[in-house]
């Protein structure tokens, strides 16, 4: 992936463990995602552009990259918050279980279902199913003139809009923020985004202003920080609301890569912190489980900084752990055992 979006993964995935941490941060979760989806679409359709329409693709393989990826420390975070789990186990935890294990749950407009044991792999279940799809939908957009991904894009803005106005509003969080035939949206936008990045890139790069690439992404991350706390609680603009920003900032980031050197997102730590973004993200909520019962229940800790502060060194060393000794060794000796052909790059 390109330099500069691993470092704002970093930056993203701390707004979404404010979100979750006491709440510090009310609106950081729903832009922070809308970001990662967003760039979930730009960033697959850069590494498989070319591909996806080779006679050779075997789709099958496609699948089983991304099914090696996503469900070995999905599984790993189900154990972990089973214990949690056992303490109000019914029966009806039973087909919860089996669809939030096969990354269904999403399926489920239910918020007991799709939240349901780890409560953030609902973005993985909606991930997957992107990936199942990105293929058939990028041939198809690739295919079309400049005019009519244009209708296209039009025609799932009114979808949007006519669905947001004509859902009862005990159904937005499952319908508009949850759902992965709602959030394609945002994933369809990163396609369409990764298209203009790869024409635009062609200009050289002598013509990029490297001050003024680093004004705008800084510029645009507080906007859309300063968004993401007026209109948290609208929830009719999950999505939509941060569409533009976070588009502008991927390709403006993006477009930044040609002019690297002496800039903000070039940072060591950026960059370490966003290579870890997707162990923290599946294991953050669960260790705040945790924690909160330790500083509750046990050690009877009400101080809110040493808490934060705990709480986000241990996600930070659990997650480096849990990347380095267990997701990466599995990953490795599945594509091995499954796929011998297969490299163990995503």
């Amino acid at each position: 992936m390109i330099k500069s979006l691993i470092s704002l993964r970093g930056i993203f995935i701390l707004f979404i463990f404010f979100h979750h941490c006491l709440n510090l941060y009310v609106g950081g979760g729903t832009m922070a995602v809308t970001f990662f989806f967003v760039l979930g679409g730009f960033a697959i359709t850069i590494g498989y552009k070319d591909k996806v329409t080779r006679e050779d693709f075997s789709y099958k393989q496609y699948i089983a990259r991304r099914c090696i990826k996503f469900y070995p420390l999905h599984w790993l975070c189900i154990s972990a918050v089973m214990p949690f789990a056992l303490l109000s186990l019914d029966l009806m935890d039973v087909p919860k279980l089996f669809l939030n294990s096969a990354l269904l749950h999403t399926w489920i407009p239910i918020k007991s279902v799709y939240f349901s044991f780890n409560a953030v792999s609902w973005y993985l279940a909606d991930t997957l199913f992107f990936a199942i799809v990105f293929p058939f939908i990028f041939k198809w957009i690739s295919k079309v003139s400049s005019k009519e991904k244009l209708a296209i894009a039009t025609v799932l803005a009114v979808i949007y809009v006519i669905v947001a106005l004509l859902i009862p509003v005990e159904k937005y969080h499952a319908v508009l923020y949850i759902s992965p035939y709602m959030r394609l949206m945002d994933f369809v936008l990163g396609i369409y985004l990764a298209f203009g990045y790869l024409k635009l890139k062609e200009i050289q790069a002598a013509k990029w202003n490297v001050i003024a690439f680093q004004i705008a992404i800084l510029a645009l991350i507080v906007l859309l920080v300063i968004e993401s706390c007026l209109l948290s609680e609208n929830v009719r603009l999950f999505a939509p609301v941060y569409w533009i920003p976070v588009a502008l900032l991927i390709l403006i980031a993006s477009l930044s890569e040609q002019t690297w050197g002496g800039q903000i997102l070039e940072n060591k730590w950026l960059q370490r912190l966003g290579e870890l973004s997707f162990p923290i993200f599946m294991t953050h909520q669960i260790i705040l489980r945790y924690t909160t019962a330790v500083f509750n229940k046990i050690l009877h800790i009400e101080n809110d900084i040493i808490y934060v502060v705990f709480t986000l060194t241990l996600t930070m060393v659990l997650s480096i752990v849990v990347d380095k000794y267990i997701l990466k060794p599995i990953t490795q000796w599945l594509i091995k055992r499954i796929q011998p052909s297969m490299t163990a790059r995503s």
